[in-house]
């Protein structure tokens, strides 16, 4: 295995021993990017779960967008839902007052049924 030094050569590891005493010798260049991608794992996981754990049934009352994110907010039954964080790319732009929106609690599918003008 051959790992980047600092000046440009390339140095040999041969036991993960060797790794470890490299990376512990230049903590601050390898924990920083492992954090970074421990807590994106973390953001995607959470918003995954609140993807999973919404479920609603019937029309939609109201419909709003945040302007940073263009994330869609429904009204259902008095209830305001946020779909920012959900995997329903296809339907953000496409939501409006009258359509019949269904989301079962445990899966990712979302229904949305429009009305006829």
């Amino acid at each position: 295995m051959y790992i980047n030094y600092e000046n440009g050569n390339k140095i040999t590891v041969h036991t993960f021993r060797d790794f470890f005493k490299y990376v512990n010798e230049r903590w601050y260049k390898f924990y920083p990017p492992v954090i970074f991608i421990i807590i994106i794992f973390l953001l995607w996981f959470i918003g995954h779960e609140k993807a999973l754990n919404l479920t609603f049934n019937g029309t939609i009352e109201k419909v709003r967008y945040d302007e940073p994110k263009h994330s869609p907010y429904i009204t259902i039954k008095g209830v305001e839902y946020e779909l920012g964080y959900s995997h329903w790319i296809n339907y953000k732009d496409t939501l409006a007052i009258g359509d019949i929106a269904i989301k079962k609690k445990g899966t990712t599918d979302f229904i949305l049924i429009k009305r006829k003008n």
